[in-house]
């Protein structure tokens, strides 16, 4: 699903605008550029091993 929705980004930049560590996961607010319009998506992080990975997406 999110490989899917990278191809339809416009840009891929993002700006972290808050993010709040709980154990092994977290929750990151993103503020990205789609259609020429600004959004903010939250992702829900999860730490596997040394590595944190998007576990889900939502707008």
């Amino acid at each position: 699903m999110l490989k899917n929705q990278l191809h339809e980004i416009d840009a891929l930049n993002m700006t972290i605008e808050s993010i709040a560590v709980n154990g092994a996961g977290a929750i990151a607010h993103v503020k990205s550029t789609y259609s020429g319009k600004s959004r903010i998506t939250t992702l829900t992080l999860v730490k596997e091993g040394s590595r944190w990975k998007i576990s889900r997406a939502k707008q």
